[in-house]
């Protein structure tokens, strides 16, 4: 009878347990997953159980999460909040979700990310927050997620970076930032992130890359970088990725491209440079290539002679390289006068070596004009070009 009466009871929990949420708004409680998908609630409901470990709230009206909305999940891992009309999240919200490992905030309105926000998430691993209209990530927006690994920023219209941003993401290994409106990536952009195999920048607007944008990623191995805006890439950019062993860089404004932006990338494996630049004008890449011992996938199509040639394929023989001129040695000229103030001037050509197929000529003067000063002319001189001087006014 004894046994009869725990076994009625313990059902009798379990039952209390799912009943708010279950069937006061039409949800579905499988276990401990509490599932209220495409249901229209304009907020988050009550009486979600303790023990929930996923929260599906996926497809609603939703417009703002409320301090302490949340409170007692202490158990719940996995939450799903996509596809509402998020745009406000105060402060404490997310207080006591301890536990909470996925959290997905993706196509929702929001476009400001508070300091603290994320203060309690100890052991978030995944964050996304894709499709939503954030402008500016600050430094402080992400402080406290020390366990994070998955950051997904894609599709927002994030303009800027505040340098630091990332800083205490000590443990983050994929950061997608594809397809938002950066135009640049400053110094120490990426600062802190040690642990980073991937980063997706891809169909940003990037023209301009700065020396240091690149430092701290000592773990990073793969980097996307194609459609966006860059023409040049400066010698040192990648010197920092020394584990790096796939990059793109298809879709820019490049015309040509050099060798030596991907000489300290000794892991190489992977490259990719589709329609990028003129054939003849990778001449110092392709002897570069046939160098790379690691390099086992290179894909890309240069434009060879109005054609696109694959990038593998191309015969840089078939090449009339432009020889662009270089000044010669400058040539001196001696003082004008023997003594007193005079004028002397030098002189230079450009051959060294001389333009040729198409090369640009040198910049700038062949001829410079200059004042000389030698010694004081002697008094008997002096006296005679005065004579001469008055016999010409005569």
């Amino acid at each position: 009878m004894m046994l009869t009466v725990t076994i009625i009871l313990i059902i009798g929990s379990l039952q209390t347990a799912c009943a708010n949420p279950c069937s006061d708004f039409s949800c579905d409680c499988q276990g401990t997953e509490v599932i209220c998908k495409s249901r229209d609630l304009e907020d988050v409901p009550d009486g979600i159980p303790n023990t929930t470990t996923l929260l599906n709230l996926g497809f609603h009206q939703i417009s703002s999460l409320t301090a302490n909305v949340f409170n007692g999940l202490v158990s719940l891992k996995t939450m799903d909040l996509s596809s509402n009309q998020i745009s406000i999240i105060s402060a404490d919200t997310f207080k006591d979700l301890v536990s909470l490992v996925t959290l997905d905030l993706s196509y929702n309105q929001i476009s400001i990310i508070l300091a603290d926000t994320f203060k309690d998430l100890v052991s978030l691993v995944t964050l996304n927050f894709r499709g939503n209209q954030i402008s500016t990530i600050a430094k402080d927006a992400f402080n406290d997620l020390v366990s994070l690994k998955n950051l997904d920023l894609s599709r927002n219209g994030i303009k800027t970076i505040a340098a630091d941003a990332f800083i205490n993401l000590t443990s983050l290994e994929q950061l997608k930032l594809e397809f938002n409106k950066i135009s640049s990536l400053t110094a120490n952009v990426f600062n802190g992130l040690v642990s980073i195999n991937t980063i997706l920048l891809g169909g940003n607007q990037i023209s301009t890359i700065a020396k240091d944008a690149f430092k701290d990623l000592v773990s990073l191995k793969n980097l996307f970088l194609e459609n966006n805006k860059i023409s040049t890439i400066a010698t040192d950019t990648f010197k920092d990725l020394v584990s790096l062993t796939y990059i793109t860089l298809y879709g820019n404004a490049f015309t040509a491209i050099s060798a030596d932006i991907f000489r300290k990338l000794t892991n190489i494996t992977r490259l990719n440079l589709s329609y990028i630049v003129t054939c003849c004008n990778m001449t110092d890449f392709f002897k570069w290539k046939a160098s790379q011992t690691e390099l086992n996938e290179l894909v890309g199509k240069c434009i060879d002679f109005d054609s696109v040639t694959d990038i593998t394929e191309f015969d840089i023989s078939n090449c009339t390289i432009p020889v662009d001129g270089h000044w010669g040695s400058w040539s001196t000229t001696s003082c004008s006068v023997t003594c007193g103030s005079g004028t002397k001037y030098r002189n230079r050509i450009c051959n060294n070596p001389s333009p040729s197929d198409g090369g640009k000529h040198c910049v700038g003067k062949d001829t410079e004009l200059s004042q000389c000063r030698l010694r004081h002319c002697p008094a008997s001189c002096k006296h005679s070009k005065a004579q001469t001087r008055n016999q010409i006014k005569g």
